[in-house]
């Protein structure tokens, strides 16, 4: 009896989605559902049920679990039925590509009778990876119509800010060509049926705003029935559409993380846009971080940086720990100093004391490792059995706290963010623990560094990820970079911190390993020769 009362529950439920005849009760809820899609088609178009051979979903048993599924990627109450809050969201403008890489992993959790697993297991990591990816970093896109609404000159620079968002966080370029058999990518502003078939078909204002196909295609295609503005909150702003779009040109899929710029449901224009974490995370697992060349410079002079009495050697000092800084420096710790260091060497003025940088740090810190946490950039620094944790240089509240509660070793060796996977590490002589930064806590039993990161030396002094997403290790004078890709140290090192990082040379009174003054003419002071990073 109960099994035949819910099949009679999921039938009446199907047809009042599917068909229109479906009475509304009164008309408050005719006005509420003005303007509803068709809920049936709304959930086979974009991934979250099978369709049949006759256009409707093949099993309407399966529409309550769709719902929650497109509720659970939402973010919204997961009711399993059309209410309010699920009737607001299916009204909102949003990309025509599907949920469906996203909600795949969620339909398996819902099946499972455990719709809170979703949310446990994949909270670190919303972004969604179609898997395709351009073979080339130059992508050359364009134009086979242009928008109606603006000017040929203010949609080329909606559109071009939207490829810079990409750009700036990825070794990719993008440019215009004039010859559409030259481009990668083609861009269309068209209506309706526009080629790409009935399935992909606009449906006018409101609804689908555009759609982009994923890599080795990407051409992305806008509805001209939209009204387009560019720095206005009036009609669809071109540049925040063209920036999702151009995330599917160039190989992610939609993410559940409300507030990502692939979020499937248009947010609206927003003036001073930042690319949110969840996207450059994404965007980051398929082509790495910006290109950064270190510049290749001679500085013949006999100066160098002069010893100050009760200061570290700039020159021939170990670290105790590294670091990036939120304003794109690495800063080095020795003692109760530090450096800070730019591209070709450390910054007039210093050494100075740590707490002049990070006010309240300690001193003679054992490791120290920069993520991003929350939209924020958090330093965390480690010392015996207690750690720190700033935000921008400033000593967030509540710390130090202990951390042996927390799995973490004490005076740990190093700690870092590591390339090849994004996950933070501490390592503690020749073992490394996982470090969960939003728990704060080890995750994972301790391994073996030799099994992960073979070809270092038995301990280390410190370990960063550079601004280029390379992973460095250092000990003593020396330093490695590692090739997270095949996870082995990469050719032609250890080089020397001193000559690549510090910008020491030959000087008075500093004596370097004999090893670093072959080549190295008399006189030539700090900024000898920097390394070219790039492609090696």
């Amino acid at each position: 009896m109960k099994f035949r009362k819910a099949v009679w529950i999921v039938l009446v439920l199907f047809f009042c989605l599917h068909e229109t005849s479906c009475a509304r009760r009164n008309k408050k809820k005719r006005k509420h559902r003005e303007n509803l899609p068709n809920v049936s088609s709304y959930l086979i178009k974009y991934g979250y049920v099978a369709q049949g051979p006759n256009g409707a979903p093949s099993n309407p048993a399966d529409i309550p679990r769709a719902l929650r599924t497109l509720q659970t990627f939402a973010g919204i109450e997961v009711t399993g039925y059309l209410d309010d809050r699920t009737i607001e969201l299916l009204k909102q403008p949003r990309c025509g590509n599907d949920d469906i890489t996203g909600s795949a992993n969620m339909q398996v959790s819902l099946k499972n009778h455990n719709p809170s697993k979703f949310s446990t297991i994949n909270r670190e990591k919303r972004y969604n990876i179609d898997g395709n990816k351009w073979p080339v970093k130059d992508i050359k896109y364009y134009y086979d119509s242009i928008a109606e609404d603006i000017t040929p000159d203010e949609m080329r620079n909606a559109i071009a800010r939207a490829w810079k968002v990409w750009s700036d966080v990825t070794p990719l370029t993008f440019t215009e060509v004039k010859v559409k058999e030259e481009a990668h990518i083609v861009i269309k502003f068209a209506r309706g049926l526009h080629g790409d078939g009935e399935y992909a078909k606009f449906d006018g204002p409101g609804g689908t705003l555009a759609h982009a196909y994923f890599p080795e295609n990407g051409n992305a295609h806008f509805d001209e029935d939209e009204i387009f503005s560019v720095h206005s909150t009036e009609g669809v702003n071109l540049f925040i559409v063209a920036a999702h779009e151009f995330g599917h040109s160039i190989g992610l899929a939609h993410s559940s993380e409300f507030g990502a710029l692939m979020y499937p449901w248009y947010q609206g224009y927003v003036p001073e846009f930042v690319l949110p974490e969840d996207d450059i995370l994404g965007v980051q697992q398929l082509y790495g971080k910006p290109d950064i060349r270190r510049p290749d410079t001679l500085t013949l002079s006999n100066d160098g940086p002069r010893i100050k009495p009760g200061r570290p050697d700039t020159c021939t000092s170990n670290w105790d720990a590294v670091t990036m800084g939120n304003d794109g420096l690495t800063y080095a710790f020795k003692g109760r100093y530090i450096w800070a260091i730019n591209d070709i060497a450390v910054e007039p003025g210093y050494p100075k004391k740590i707490d002049v940088t990070y006010h309240g740090a300690p001193s003679n810190i054992h490791a120290a490792v920069t993520t991003v946490l929350y939209g924020q950039q958090k330093t965390f620094l480690f010392k015996g059995a207690r750690m720190w944790r700033f935000t921008d240089f400033v000593l967030d509240s509540g710390y130090p706290k202990k951390t042996a509660p927390r799995g973490i070793p004490q005076t740990p060796n190093a700690a870092f963010v590591w390339g090849g996977n994004g996950k933070i590490y501490i390592f503690k002589g020749a073992r490394f623990y996982e470090f969960n930064p939003k728990r704060e806590k080890v995750i994972n039993a301790p391994q073996k560094i030799r099994t992960k990161w073979p070809g270092l030396p038995p301990t280390v002094d410190a370990a960063l990820q550079w601004r280029n997403g390379k992973t460095y290790f250092f000990k003593g004078d020396s330093y490695w970079r590692f090739n997270d890709a095949e996870l082995q140290v990469v050719r032609d090192y250890p080089r020397s911190k001193a000559l690549n990082w510090m910008g020491c040379g030959l000087q008075e009174g500093v004596e370097l390993p004999e090893r670093l003054q072959e080549g190295i003419p008399q006189g030539v002071a700090h900024n000898q020769r920097r390394e070219q990073e790039h492609g090696q």
